[in-house]
């Protein structure tokens, strides 16, 4: 399988991080959703680790912005989720309406550079109600229940890097993939 992430300048690809891997055949579904998280966090990592050196910080400050990891796993989960309405998402999510989120903007002087997989709830120094992935009935702000949080699983039995010497001959050969 492939993952990439990418940006673009002047509407044409400019750099990313693109990687191939081989995954074990017949996965349970709990183990294909454990090595789909793990692909999105190691890409992800490392596209932000991209964005975040010379030459593109002066550029971009954009590198591990506060919302980048946490939009990457939002966007994992309606991809494994197989959720189509961004809406549905955005009401587990509390979504904070643009006032708020230029408000945070104003009073906290911008995102700033994190490297972890769960939101920052800001806006709860700033405003208490309508808070963002905060539960209706919980009044502490959480990751909603029905969205899946990062995982990962080391690669080696379930998943490892796709290499031309080995997995091309596996590729036309007619052979099955299984090879661990």
């Amino acid at each position: 399988m492939a993952y990439e992430q990418s940006f673009n300048v002047l509407n044409r690809r400019f750099d990313g991080v693109w990687r191939k891997y081989f995954v074990r055949y017949n996965l349970s579904k709990e183990e294909q959703v454990l090595v789909a998280l793990s692909i999105v966090k190691e890409v992800s990592e490392q596209f932000e680790n991209l964005q975040y050196h010379v030459p593109y910080w002066p550029f971009t400050k954009s590198g591990f912005s506060q919302e980048d990891l946490v939009s990457d796993l939002l966007g994992a989960n309606m991809a494994i989720l197989d959720i189509h309405d961004q809406n549905v998402v955005r009401e587990w999510c509390r979504d904070v309406p643009n006032f708020i989120a230029e408000d945070i903007w104003d009073k906290t002087g911008g995102l700033k550079q994190i490297k972890t997989w769960e939101p920052i709830y800001e806006h709860l120094k700033i405003q208490d109600d309508k808070s963002c992935c905060r539960d209706k009935k919980e009044p502490t702000p959480h990751w909603p229940d029905q969205l899946l949080k990062i995982q990962s699983i080391p690669k080696g039995e379930l998943w490892r890097d796709w290499t031309l010497k080995v997995d091309w001959f596996y590729k036309y050969s007619g052979e099955p993939y299984m090879l661990y």
